[in-house]
This record gives structure tokens, sequence and C-alpha cells, in this order.
């Protein structure tokens, strides 16, 4: 009895103990790097679909295999595109991009369209895009700050049809844009950076049309402001915040576990590069996500700005196993 508590105590501390790759810090596995961008490129915006990565890399949308790191060029979308987000849904893939901040007196440089057969078709010129998420029944929520009302309204969040390519308003958040996911119910859920918090829109409600902030429901209080988010598949939802990427139950709020974090390294000339996690995606207890360095000193560095991770991550019960026992060793040691 006693070997076996001393082995589960060693198989929890191996899957609490961090594994650095190139300054990204998984904490249950390797991060694998599946692409790299080029030096000063940027790159941001994921989606999933079994093993096949679709992602915004700079300039054009490319599409990564998992499991042997092919890349295939599948639209180029023009230089210094400023990626905002990748969807895929039914086979299809959807793409925008916002090369500048709109304001009340311009609008952002923004193109949303849809990416088929080697080329991308422009669909809408809303501007200020942020991020999208698709419902299982393929509706489209995009949030974003457009031109004129960006300035004074802060966030909306609308609709797309993908066909036509028009735009609908269904709610005004206010404050600056954040990552968005849904769930198999249809509800949004939307990472307010400003209050440190992750929020739920009903479906109903959004179907409604008219949401306000008075519509939602708290339903996470993160430590620092939340970035990009991504769904699991048991309750829990993948929060970025900034360095890190967490886990909370959506039942109750609380965090499961740090999946990974990134440190700044030393870039060119001993200048230091600020690094901070981007979009992400889930799928088969596998995360994957974008992580960015901002050194824009333009001196000669090997770095490339953004590459594409993914890592494997426990299931929620597994997680809260590993705290408890995390807990009791640590009561146990005082």
């Amino acid at each position: 009895m006693v070997r076996k508590m001393y082995l589960s105590a060693m198989v929890i501390a191996a899957l609490m103990s961090s594994v650095a790759v190139a300054g990204v810090n998984g904490n249950f596995s390797t991060p694998d790097a599946l692409y790299s961008g080029a030096m000063f490129e940027h790159g941001n915006g994921l989606a999933v679909d079994g093993t096949t990565v679709y992602y915004f890399d700079y300039a054009r949308v490319i599409s990564i295999d998992a499991q042997t790191k092919a890349v295939s060029d599948l639209a180029t979308i023009g230089r210094n595109a400023g990626p905002a987000f990748v969807e895929h849904y039914n086979g299809n893939i959807y793409s925008s991009h916002t090369t500048s901040y709109a304001s009340d007196i311009a609008p952002a440089d923004s193109s949303t369209g849809t990416v088929d057969g080697g080329s991308y078709t422009e669909k809408s010129t809303l501007s200020g895009t942020y991020d999208a998420a698709i419902t299982s029944d393929g509706t489209t929520y995009i949030v974003a700050n457009p031109y004129p009302n960006g300035a004074t309204n802060g966030t909306e969040i609308f609709t797309i049809d993908w066909t036509t390519g028009v735009t609908t308003k269904v709610g005004t958040i206010g404050g600056p844009s954040g990552g968005i996911t849904t769930d198999t119910a249809g509800n949004l859920y939307y990472a307010s950076f400003s209050d440190s918090a992750i929020y739920r829109f009903d479906a109903a409600d959004l179907a409604g049309g008219n949401v306000t902030m008075a519509d939602a429901t708290l339903v996470v209080n993160t430590n620092s402001g939340p970035g990009y988010l991504a769904m699991g598949d048991n309750g829990e939802i993948f929060v970025t915040e900034g360095k890190s990427i967490k886990t909370y139950d959506l039942a109750t709020g609380n965090n499961l576990a740090t999946i990974a974090t990134v440190t700044d390294e030393a870039g060119a000339q001993g200048a230091q590069e600020s690094i901070w996690f981007g979009s992400i995606a889930y799928e088969d207890d596998t995360l994957y996500a974008v992580a960015s360095n901002f050194d824009y000193s333009f001196a000669p560095d090997a770095d490339p700005v953004s590459t594409v991770y993914s890592m494997a991550v426990p299931e929620p019960a597994t997680l809260s196993l590993i705290a408890v026992s995390a807990l009791g060793m640590l009561r146990r040691r005082r």
C-alpha cells in the first residue's frame, strides 16, 4: 500500500511539473511546435477539424497536418493582413482580418470572407473584427468595434450570412473586444478583459437581438484579463490570460489548472522579447495555441514572431484529482 501511494505521488508530481520548449511550458505534456512563421511575421486565428489545423499566417490562410506537420497554402489574403480569425464549419473555411482600428472618424481596413479552391472571396467589410465563433447549427457570431460607432459603443456582436455577406447586429457589449466561443446549446461565451471575467449570453436572448451586458451571466472570474477562449468537451473552458492558458469549470467557475505558460526570451542583440498567447482551439483532448513574440526592433533575430503549438490536456476529472492530491501532499508536508 505504501508503495502504491508513493507511485501515485510520483505520477502526480510528474504531471504537475513543467516541460519547456522554446519559451513555452506545458504543465501536462510537452508542447509540440507544429508551425513557425517567417521572421517578423505575425499570425493569429485558429480552427481545428480532426487532425487538420487552420491558421491565418500573416497574409495567408494555411492548413497544418497536426500529425505530419505538412503545410498547405489555402489562400493569399494580402500583405499586412492583420489576422483576426479563422473558422471552420461543415467543410467551409472562413477568415477575417483587420489592419487598423476603427474610430469615430475612420473605419478599420477590415475584410471578412470565405476561403475555397485556393482563393479568398470577400463577403463583408465589417470593420474592427476581432474574433468569431460558430454554433453547432452554423450560426456565426462576430465581435467587432465597427466604424462609425466603435469609438462610442465599444464592442458589438454580429451574425453574418456567409452566402450574402450581410451582417446583422444582435447586441452591444461596450469596451474593448475579447475572444468568444460557443457551447453545444448555442450559448455564446465572451472574455471581458476589462472585467477579468467570462460571461455567457444565452442562445434565446441572442436570437431575440439587442442584447447588452445586462443580459449576460457571469460564469468565471479570472485572475487577470482574459484574451481568447476555447470550449472543452466536459463542461470546461480554456482561457488565455496573457502569458498563461488556464482551464475553468463552467458549473462552478473554479480554476482547474494552468495548462501552459510562456516566458520572455532574449532576442536580437540581447533585446528582451515579450511573448504572449494568441488564439486557441481544442479538439479530442488536444489544445492548439498560437504564441507570439513582440520584438519589433527589426534587428537580426532567428526567432519567429508566431508559432502554432499543440499539447495534450487531461480531462477535468483528472485535473481535479491532481489538484486534490497535490493539496493533500502539501498538507502532509506541513
